[in-house]
């Protein structure tokens, strides 16, 4: 078996373990020590740089004494020693000579590393040979010993690790403890106690009823360890810590779990731990089912083989066939009954199912059979329909339905064409509601009318007859397509605009506008007062100045009210001289006199020479458009006189300059009270 995760995050793994830290302050390297049964003192280390070029120091002190260096020269790889061990492992035979295919810097990046570190949990001999393990043969039984592991790294010493031992007695690790059993029909699942700074793996033997006996583990020591994500993170243990997939579920097996330490200690045995064979088959199932139905008595049948192993029958009837279900016998029922007979309460369907089941208790559900036990007579058809509509729906409402077995209700709809039938009505909602109101949302650019009936629903899914129908007409909002001017030109007597005709279906007509350029309140003026025929597709305006430079704009409307946005502006400059004399208006004020039965206007315009006249432009604020309230005047103020009571007025005055300029004065708004 491959183990290869566990193997490719051992260094990691180990020293979390070791460190007892936090994952966020655990130690760079460990250093661990173990009494031997010859009275040594074995010491390994466990650094994230796995070996040193420079090699390693030991030392070794007791009490407040200075710190004695136990190792006469550093301890280095020793390929001599690799290859003596390999005669007896051959599994080391890969790292004699490592470093004269590889740097040091790069073993330490290489798996190869990794490898020679379980290695040298596995086997002392190899942990001594590659320079991370030391014996202390010098230790006396019952002292305290303080031992420190520096590296050598440019000539420096860096201190590793250190660690207090007691010299005294070898103790065997203890084997893995309170192992839980958990047998599945294709596996055994395995948990204990994980305890990583007491053992760095386990090995396991198991036993068959067949008298094979295995090693699941193979020759290496499998690795109790917590993984670590791409983040050097601790993952949390798996559910289980061993499994065995290998099982053949007929037999039974025992299994013996044995501890191996850090030092290549194997413990005592757990003892045996038994896995009993369990029978997860079960009996051939029930086929065939079919029934009969007498108004609530229903009488279902089934097949079934000649099969040993089956000791009994159940029936079970569901109102979901992925829903719960309740069980119909109270005791089980006999192996070879072929029928059983089920008394319902309500109309409703039903869905059964035949278990048949063994001595073990497993038991095999059949296929569902379904059955509807049904009532014949539909429920009335609601009543009291109606309908209303917005922009892209249609809102329904209905009477609620006095059926005690309603189940809810179903909407159709059909477009009107005038010559609907029956056949041609569509489902709206694919499952029944059961509230007396709908609302259908379609796009906005929707406005077909549409006839909708409503139908009600039992619990026995009979349906009533249509409603008495209800048309819903589903107003328009969409506008037409923006038009294109195509050519603006000045004839004799006017300026000719003529335009590419809208395709529109529902259009109704064209405005077009005006505005000169210069103008400083820069306004749009209608020129038509009734949009323009749809068979008209040119416009003369006749009202112009010479030497002006005006921009038109087309817009074009449809039946319901609906206007485009306004086409692309066309300019033209007439023909003739304008004046170069510029006037501009200096003020414009008004005041309400006499309790608001009058207001006053003045304005001051200039140069007097340059004016032709003013006309006072007048709206209700709830008006759209400014309309002509005076006519042509020469004076610099006004009193109007025709005001209604509780209105708020809108006045602006426009000058108009010899040289065919229009000036606009801001909008000036007086609100006239109503009586007290």
């Amino acid at each position: 078996m491959k183990y290869e995760r566990h193997i490719s995050l051992l260094v990691i793994a180990i020293l979390i373990a070791l460190s007892s830290f936090s994952q966020g302050e655990r130690k760079p390297n460990s250093l661990l020590a173990k009494n031997m049964e010859d009275g040594t003192i074995f010491l390994k280390w466990v650094c994230e740089k796995v070996y040193y070029k420079e090699g390693f120091n030991v030392y070794r002190k007791t009490g407040n004494e200075d710190w004695q260096k136990l190792n006469s020269a550093p301890l280095l790889w020793n390929d001599t020693e690799i290859a003596r061990i390999a005669e007896s492992f051959p599994d080391v035979t890969m790292f004699n000579g490592v470093f004269q295919k590889i740097s040091v810097a790069e073993f330490q990046e290489n798996v190869a590393s990794v490898f020679a570190l379980q290695k040298a949990f596995q086997n002392n001999e190899f942990a001594l040979a590659i320079a991370i393990g030391y014996i202390d043969k010098n230790a006396l039984t019952g002292t305290v010993y303080n031992y420190k592991l520096n590296a050598i790294e440019n000539g420096q010493e860096i201190e590793m690790d250190q660690l207090q031992i007691t010299a005294g007695n070898y103790e065997n690790v203890a084997p893995p403890q309170n192992i839980i059993v958990d047998r599945k029909k294709r596996k055994i699942n395995f948990n204990f106690k994980p305890e990583p700074l007491r053992y760095l793996g386990i090995k396991v033997v198991r036993t068959s009823t067949d008298g094979s006996v295995d090693t699941l583990t193979g020759t290496e020591t499998y690795p109790v360890q917590q993984d670590i994500d791409e983040n050097g993170k601790m993952l949390p243990w798996p559910k289980h810590l061993f499994i065995d997939r290998t099982i053949d579920k007929d037999l039974s097996y025992s299994y013996q779990f044995f501890a191996v330490d850090y030092f290549a200690k194997m413990s005592p045995s757990s003892g045996e731990i038994k896995s009993n064979f369990i029978d997860f088959d079960p009996p051939q199932e029930a086929f065939g089912l079919d029934f009969k139905i007498d108004t609530q008595k229903i009488t279902l049948t089934w097949v079934m083989v000649d099969d040993e192993d089956r000791i009994g029958l159940n029936v079970y009837r569901y109102n979901d066939p992925n829903g719960d279900s309740i069980k119909l016998n109270l005791t089980p029922i006999n192996k070879d009954k072929l029928s059983f007979q089920d008394n319902v309460s309500e109309f409703r369907t039903y869905f059964y199912k035949v278990g048949v089941f063994d001595a073990a208790g497993n038991e095999v559900i059949s296929s569902p059979t379904l059955v509807q036990v049904r009532d014949i007579i539909p429920p009335l058809p609601p009543t009291g329909l109606k309908t209303s509509t917005d922009t892209g729906m249609v809102n329904l409402s209905w009477m609620a339905s006095k059926e005690k077995d309603l189940k809810g209700y179903v909407i159709y709809k059909v477009i009107d064409n005038g010559k609907n039938n029956d056949e041609e009505y569509t489902m709206v909602n694919p499952s029944t509601i059961n509230e007396t109101n709908y609302t259908e949302r379609m796009s906005k650019n929707v406005k077909n009318t549409f006839h909708y009936v409503v139908v009600a629903v039992d619990t026995s899914w009979n349906y009533s007859n249509y409603s008495i129908l209800s048309i819903a007409e589903l107003p328009d909002h969409v506008p037409p397509v923006k038009p294109f001017i195509k050519i603006i030109k000045e004839t004799e007597n006017a300026i000719l605009i003529t335009w590419i005709p809208n395709k529109d279906e529902d259009l109704r007509g064209y405005n077009i506008y005006r505005k000169i350029i210069g103008d400083t309140a820069n306004n749009l003026e209608k020129l038509n007062g009734r949009p323009m025929k749809i068979s008209t597709s040119f416009y003369e305006d006749k009202l112009f100045e010479a030497g002006t430079v005006y921009s038109y704009l087309l817009e074009a409307a449809d039946s319901s009210g609906n206007t485009s946005d306004l086409s692309q502006a066309f300019q033209i400059q007439t023909s003739g001289t304008k004046s170069e004399e510029t006037v501009r208006l200096k003020s414009f004020s008004l005041k309400k006199k006499r309790r608001g039965k009058l207001v006053s206007l003045k304005w001051i315009g200039e140069p007097a020479e340059y004016i032709d006249g003013y006309v006072i432009y007048r709206k209700i604020s709830s008006e759209k458009r400014f309309e002509p309230y005076t006519g042509i005047l020469t004076s610099s103020t006004f009193n109007d006189k025709s005001l209604t009571k509780g209105t708020t007025y809108e006045y602006q005055l426009r000058m108009y300059s010899k040289a065919g300029d229009v000036v606009r004065s801001e909008i000036k708004e007086v609100e006239i009270p109503e009586d007290k």
